[in-house]
């Protein structure tokens, strides 16, 4: 039930940071690598002129207190972005470069949150692009055609 209801608190938001975006990416966070019953989502919306990248984090259960969280590089585990502690994490990704850019749409990154019971990271979810529905206008055109 925890995790159904933080889905969809975190889908909630998608609207409104996607109002302007040309992409969002989505990852569901959880503990493959671990034995950790903790959860979470991940929304990162591309903005149109591609000068930032905003994100909304949610996450629970961890298996103590988090005392780091960022982006990782999936080819290197290189951190691309730092992310602040606490949940939900909220913020802009200022002036991304192209490479990282790159490397988000071809599903490079991922979030990693750590713990202090888990310091390689508890839980972790790669970033995918969600795919945006179609405006009800366009779907009524399309039903039309078979009327």
């Amino acid at each position: 039930m925890r995790i159904g209801s933080l889905l969809f608190g975190t889908l909630l938001l998608l609207p409104f940071a996607s109002a302007n975006a040309a992409e969002v990416f989505v990852a569901y966070i959880y503990g493959f690598k671990t034995s950790s019953p903790a959860t979470g989502a991940a929304t990162f919306t591309l903005r149109d002129d591609l000068s930032a990248i905003d994100y909304v984090i949610t996450f629970q259960d961890l298996s103590s207190p988090e005392y780091l969280a960022h982006v990782h590089r999936s080819t290197d585990d290189q951190i691309v972005l730092p992310l602040p502690l606490g949940m939900p994490k909220i913020g802009t990704w200022t002036s991304p470069s192209a490479e990282a850019i790159a490397q988000l749409r071809s599903e490079q990154l991922y979030v990693n949150i750590h713990s202090e019971f888990y310091p390689t990271g508890e839980i972790s979810g790669t970033l995918k692009e969600q795919l945006t529905p179609v405006e009800s206008k366009t779907w009524g055109a399309i039903k039309a055609l078979y009327r």
